[in-house]
């Protein structure tokens, strides 16, 4: 084989790597990183409250503490992170009576009513007032 068809290989192949060290290095430092630990399901009056505790961060999870999340129908009702080495804010101790939920996070106690619209009610989005001028 001659010096300058090997050159070109070695070249091909360097630009190749260093293509994927690029790809993986942009997606550690600023890929969207989710993984769900645990989830726990709690009966609601008007349908189910998921409990979800999860590793969500943007870029490499190091020594992430997680997140916590409270979910009614598909809407986070209360979300955070955990500072690091730190025990709250984390939500626990969730009960639900009629429709009530209470959870603490080791730093406040929650109360939430939820009750349902009428189904005569329209749902228009709120045009915005315009300037005085």
């Amino acid at each position: 084989m001659n010096p300058k068809a090997k050159r070109l290989i070695i070249h091909a192949l360097l630009l190749v790597v260093c293509f994927f060290a690029g790809q993986f290095y942009r997606h550690i430092t600023s890929g969207h990183h989710y993984e769900l630990h645990e989830e726990k399901r709690h009966d609601f009056e008007l349908g189910g409250i998921h409990w979800q505790y999860a590793t969500d961060s943007i870029g490499l999870p190091f020594l992430d503490p997680g997140t916590t999340k409270i979910i009614f129908d598909d809407r986070v009702l209360y979300e955070a992170k955990r500072g690091f080495q730190e025990s709250a804010p984390y939500a626990r101790n969730i009960e639900t009576l009629g429709n009530q939920i209470r959870w603490d996070d080791g730093d406040y106690r929650y109360q939430l009513d939820i009750s349902k619209l009428p189904k005569e009610v329209k749902h228009t989005a709120a045009l915005p007032e315009p300037p005085n001028e």
